[in-house]
């Protein structure tokens, strides 16, 4: 029975969810479980792009994906089935708008993304809030004030006891 082969909307959709969620080691396993470990480390651009976050890293891992499931159209379900376990869905995508930025993929849900924007006026202050770091902290604030910002204490503003949720707010 044929394998069918995927369109070019379901590669680049398997494409976006790798590209946010595997590292070298993913690639390397996909590699071998596909018999194309050589085609994948031996790829002059992909595993150099995915560690330096070069621009071309995106096409690159676009055309590795295509030349795997060439190797072999039944690598098309291989990769599928690795992707599902690698990369569950689920996870949240995040991305500068129109700014090139790099992107944030978080698959577990470890904390939630809120949907309010941050407010662009608050310095939060990070810093170990010892009595002799206190001139520091007054500099930084009176610093913001002059600014026009706002400043807080981290630990002023801190809601969640998850702490990277309030680097969200």
């Amino acid at each position: 029975m044929p394998v069918d082969r995927p369109s070019g909307k379901q590669l680049v959709a398997l494409k976006n969810q790798i590209v946010g969620g595997f590292n070298e080691s993913h690639w390397r396993e996909l590699g071998a479980l596909t018999d194309t470990l050589t085609m994948v480390t031996g790829h002059s651009r992909l595993l150099r792009g995915l560690s330096w976050g070069d621009d071309d890293y995106e096409g690159n891992a676009l055309q590795m994906i295509k030349n795997i499931i060439d190797a072999d159209p039944a690598n098309y379900q291989i990769l599928l089935d690795f992707v599902a376990r690698t990369c569950p869905e689920g996870g949240e995508f995040i991305s500068c708008e129109d700014s090139g930025a790099r992107r944030i993929v978080f698959s577990p849900n470890v904390f939630q993304v809120p949907a309010e924007k941050p407010d662009i006026n608050l310095v939060s202050v990070m810093m170990p809030f010892d009595a002799s770091m206190r001139p520091v902290y007054d500099t930084i604030k009176s610093a913001a004030s002059a600014a026009g910002f706002q400043c807080q204490r981290a630990d002023d503003i801190w809601d969640d006891s998850t702490v990277i949720q309030d680097g969200w707010a």
